[in-house]
């Protein structure tokens, strides 16, 4: 089980060798099985979630889902694991119990869950992507040939709104920081007048700036990430409920 924010992979290696058969009592539960996608929200409604196979090709040859396009890339709903029918070139081959020649599996599986930034504890529609490979039966007739495969599980969050608030927080006290350090760099030099300290007021003056700008600033702004991090400590890691993620 996968606890909602935990980014999580699996790899592993399998055995393409039980898929060359053509015969149901041989082949694997999943293979050529079509499945779908639900998630169950509030309300105990099933919400389809879409699916993009990032090597699919259409009639015409074209590979719609290799650029992420928002508007050319093409969704389905179904999906399988292991394919062995299309790889029968003959036509009635199926029902001649003649062997593929090539298999198909999912080498790749990856399940994005995004918070929507528009409405709070609530998420988007997730999208599975799938990456399918291709491989001949004479190269996985060996029991001992292994593929590699792997299942991702990505939670996030996007993080630009944040940004943009960290950052004028950050401009803002920084712009205090000069402030401060320009009256005690002021009330130094009416302690300690130019004319008083003669030519060791270069040198004396470079230190202490240096000093007051590392005090001040260690001092305001270790305040102002501390608030920030407690920020994202109290709203991601102590919700019931999925508020925030991290970016």
């Amino acid at each position: 089980m996968t606890t909602f924010g935990v980014v999580s992979e699996i790899s592993c290696d399998i055995q393409l060798f039980d898929l060359k058969q053509n015969e149901q009592q041989k082949l694997p539960l999943t293979a050529n099985a079509f499945f779908e996608l639900y998630i169950q929200d509030a309300n105990k409604n099933l919400i389809d979630v879409p699916v993009l196979i990032k090597n699919f090709r259409d009639n015409k040859k074209e590979s719609p889902n290799s650029g992420y396009s928002y508007s050319d890339s093409r969704l389905v709903h179904r999906f399988f694991m292991y394919d062995t029918i299309s790889g029968i070139v003959k036509d009635g081959g199926y029902e001649k119990l003649l062997k593929p020649q090539y298999v198909r599996y999912a080498s790749h599986v990856r399940l994005t869950v995004q918070m929507d930034p528009g409405k709070e504890e609530r998420i988007r529609k997730p999208l599975l992507e799938i990456d399918y490979r291709t491989y001949k039966t004479d190269i996985v007739d060996d029991i001992s040939v292994e593929v590699p495969a792997s299942f991702y599980f990505d939670y996030y969050e996007e993080g630009a709104s944040f940004e943009e608030a960290a950052q004028i927080i950050v401009y803002v006290f920084n712009s205090l920081v000069l402030l401060v350090v320009i009256g005690r760099v002021y009330f130094w030099i009416k302690m300690n007048p130019p004319a008083l300290m003669a030519r060791h007021f270069g040198v004396a003056f470079g230190a202490k700036l240096l000093f007051f700008i590392c005090d001040v600033w260690s001092n305001i702004m270790f305040m102002v990430y501390f608030v920030i991090t407690a920020y994202w400590f109290i709203m991601y890691k102590m919700q019931s409920n999925a508020y925030i993620l991290l970016p």
